[in-house]
């Protein structure tokens, strides 16, 4: 069993910039996806350029999507991934400009990048 978060990134980062801000965090480079050894957390990245807007139902979500990651998390290990995935989305929203939003299974929204900056709505930790 396994929990899925999905960040949705909006079309102008390229994916193998991806792939280099993951493993500058200690992300380690494997086939379509990165492992996060610490952590346990997979993080697969896919090139989803074209899609019409995000798959959270949110009318102000309404930019293109040009890439998807779906962060998968063991529940034995749910606080060390969360550490990993903030990171990440710490370091994207620092690198990059581009608006994205992090959900649970596409209805729970977690973290938002807008035109204002980076918010988190929730807290993604367990304890």
């Amino acid at each position: 069993m396994s929990l899925d978060f999905s960040l949705e990134i909006e079309e102008g980062v390229d994916i193998p910039s991806l792939f280099r801000l993951g493993e500058s965090l200690g992300g380690e480079i494997r086939d379509r996806h990165l492992w996060f050894p610490q952590s346990w957390m997979t993080l697969f990245i896919r090139d989803n350029r074209g899609n019409p807007a995000p798959g959270v139902e949110d009318p102000a979500l309404s930019w293109r999507v040009g890439a998807r990651c779906v962060a998968v998390m063991h529940p034995q290990n749910y606080d060390a991934c969360w550490y990993e995935l903030e990171r990440f989305i710490r370091s994207l929203a620092g690198r990059f400009s581009q608006r994205f939003v992090l959900s649970f299974e596409y209805s729970s929204i977690y973290a938002i990048r807008d035109e204002s900056g980076l918010h988190f709505l929730k807290s993604g930790l367990a304890s």
